[in-house]
């Protein structure tokens, strides 16, 4: 439904005429044609009929968001991106210096959605429009995982035990928290870290 609304106004914006033969008249020379057809764009000013459509697109996103339907979020975290809903397990390969029982709230939040919609960042949506909580849950060590090392013919083996740090994640919230379309002209990043 949205997509033939975009592809609506997008026809709407956009004319383009044909024009199969283009004649030159030059001073003294004598009027020659181009075999080639040339299509001209003229665009028209739409800008009221755009007001209109995106201010309904914005209205039904408000009002889904009112609906409390189930969101979810595509994260930023120690470099790899997650899928994450309500009470979800999330686990990091790695060092991660928060502790057991620390509330973290995600501040690099790529995208948001729901059931009829989805807001895309760019790169990342505001720290005040959107709020990811989450909860570390264990800090651990993976599994053993074993290098083994061998080159032919050279009697040369070894054998290593490798244990990498782990934490997990349990999220506990996804939530919008103003509509969206109260924000600011100029937004700054600020200097966030995670």
């Amino acid at each position: 439904m949205l997509c033939n609304k975009l592809l609506n106004l997008a026809s709407k914006t956009l004319q383009i005429v044909p024009t199969n033969r283009i004649t030159v008249a030059a001073s003294g020379l004598n009027t020659r044609s181009f075999s080639t057809p040339v299509s001209q764009e003229y665009v028209v000013d739409n800008t009221i009929a755009h007001k209109t459509f995106s201010d309904g697109i914005i209205q039904t996103v408000n009002e889904a968001v009112k609906n409390n339907n189930r969101l979810f979020a595509v994260v930023h975290i120690c470099g790899k991106q997650f899928k994450v809903t309500d009470n979800d397990l999330v686990l990091i390969d790695g060092y991660w210096p928060p502790n057991v029982g620390d509330r973290i709230k995600l501040q690099k939040v790529l995208l948001v959605g729901g059931k009829d919609f989805t807001l895309i960042g760019r790169p990342v949506l505001d720290p005040a429009t959107v709020e990811v909580t989450a909860t570390v849950v264990d800090k651990d060590l993976s599994h053993t995982r074993t290098n083994f090392e061998r080159i032919k013919r050279k009697q040369y083996m070894r054998i290593n035990f490798v244990r990498k740090e782990i934490t997990m994640l349990r999220i506990n919230s996804v939530f919008i928290t103003q509509n969206i379309d109260n924000r600011k002209d100029v937004q700054e990043m600020g200097r966030r870290v995670i």
